[in-house]
C-alpha cells in the first residue's frame, strides 16, 4: 500500500467526470496474487451536507469552496513506521475530516472521522468513498454483472471468478452500483443525520480467492440493485 502517486487516472471511464483527480485522498493498494496489480482506494471521494458538496477529490460539480474561488491548498499522506498511513484536512469552514489506513496480508483496514468545528449545524451529512479497478487485472470490466451488493458488502469478483475484492464497514450504508463505466465499486458509505462534534465509521478492504465453485456461486450475496444516489445525488 503506498500513496497514489498521480500522473495517471486512476479511472478507466467518465474521465470528463473526474478532471485532476487529487492524490490527497487516494491510495494504491496492491493485490497479494499479484504485485503489479493495484487497485486506487479514493477515501473520501466526496463530502455532503446540507445538500452542498463540503469536498471533492476531483474536479466536476463546484464545490462549496469553488463557487467562492476558495482553493484548497494540495495535503499529502503521513506514513507511519508500522505502513499505516493518516491524513487530515480542515476545511475553510472548520469543518474537519481524516483518515487512517492500516496494511495487513490480505487486507486494509480504513478509519474515516468528521468533525465539526464551525458554528453551523450539520445536516444530511454523507460521505462517498470509491474502489477504482483501472490498475487490477481481470477485474477492469466495464459492467455491474461482476459487482455483488449485500449489506454491509461490497464486492468484484474477477473474470475468472475465484479472486473476489471485497469491502465492508461498521455504522455504514451500502451504495448502488456504479455506471458502467467506470471499472469501480463503492466502499460503503456513511451518513449521519446531523453532525454537531465528529463522528465516524470503520471500513474494511480485503482481497480472498476460492474455488470457482464456490466464488461463483453468489450463495451469499445478493446480485447489485439500486442503491442510494452519490453524494448530493449528483453523478460524478
Amino acid at each position: 500500500m503506498l500513496p497514489y502517486p498521480g500522473g495517471r487516472h486512476p479511472r478507466i471511464g467518465f474521465l470528463e467526470g473526474a478532471v485532476r483527480p487529487q492524490r490527497d485522498t487516494k491510495l494504491s493498494v496492491f493485490t497479494p496474487w499479484d504485485e503489479s496489480s493495484y487497485v486506487v482506494l479514493d477515501l473520501p471521494e466526496a463530502i455532503c451536507a446540507n445538500r452542498e458538496l463540503l469536498y471533492l477529490a476531483h474536479t466536476h460539480v463546484s464545490t462549496i469552496w469553488t463557487k467562492q474561488n476558495i482553493q484548497l491548498e494540495p495535503l499529502e499522506w503521513n506514513r507511519r513506521a508500522d505502513g499505516t498511513l493518516d491524513m487530515e484536512r480542515r476545511l475553510p469552514n472548520r469543518v474537519s475530516f481524516g483518515a487512517k489506513v492500516k496494511p495487513s496480508t490480505n487486507a486494509v483496514l480504513m478509519e474515516l472521522w468528521l468533525a465539526n468545528g464551525s458554528t453551523n449545524l450539520l445536516s444530511d451529512l454523507r460521505v462517498q468513498n470509491c474502489v477504482m479497478l483501472k490498475g487490477a487485472k481481470r477485474f477492469a470490466q466495464q459492467t455491474n454483472d461482476n459487482k455483488l451488493i449485500s449489506n454491509p458488502y461490497v464486492a468484484c469478483k474477477s473474470s475468472e471468478g475465484n479472486q473476489w475484492i471485497i469491502s465492508a464497514g461498521s455504522r455504514v450504508i451500502i451504495p448502488g452500483p456504479t455506471p458502467r463505466s467506470l471499472a469501480s465499486i463503492r466502499i460503503p458509505n456513511f451518513r449521519i443525520a446531523r453532525l454537531e462534534k465528529q463522528n465516524g465509521c470503520a471500513v474494511g478492504f480485503h482481497f480472498t480467492k476460492a474455488p470457482r465453485s464456490k466464488a461463483s456461486s453468489g450463495a451469499l450475496i445478493k446480485p447489485a440493485g439500486a442503491g442510494m444516489p452519490n453524494s448530493c445525488g449528483r453523478r460524478g
